[in-house]
């Protein structure tokens, strides 16, 4: 896309006008993205870069923590009806990320856990890193990408 075209999008999901981000994680193998445009599957592995990529936004001064949880939890559990989740609070299932802000690494595409091993962010360096993660209260196993 164009420059103009992301600085769009940034207003956007700044001014409210995009109250919702969310990945669409399609991890077709990268021999099937490099057929002819018509054959090639639609999606983006995108799982495992999503959140990296906004939480150095965020450390770079563009968006703010408390936008970036809004974004992605406060208000899709609103929009899909989702009751006692997308926020802490009293009575809440406990659904959390356990992030270190500080961490500086470089996105490496051979480690993810999908089967889609590229990225077009592949070596990009970014600051903010998940930990690990509680879904009702249950941790799951820490952060291997």
């Amino acid at each position: 896309r164009t420059e103009n075209d992301n600085n769009t999008l940034r207003k956007a999901l700044l001014d409210g006008t995009i109250d919702v981000l969310g990945t669409d994680h399609a991890p077709h193998l990268k021999e099937e993205k490099e057929r002819e445009y018509s054959q090639v599957p639609s999606g983006f592995p995108g799982l495992e870069t999503g959140l990296h990529l906004l939480l150095n936004e965020v450390n770079q001064g563009n968006l703010s923590i408390e936008k970036l949880i809004e974004l992605t939890s406060k208000n899709a559990a609103k929009i899909f009806n989702l009751e006692n989740r997308g926020e802490i609070k009293t009575g809440n299932y406990a659904d959390l990320t356990i992030i270190d802000m500080n961490k500086k690494w470089k996105i490496d595409a051979s480690k993810f856990m999908s089967k889609a091993k590229y990225s077009p962010f592949d070596g990009f360096e970014v600051q903010g890193k998940v930990m690990m993660t509680f879904v009702n209260g249950r941790m799951f196993e820490e952060n291997l990408f």
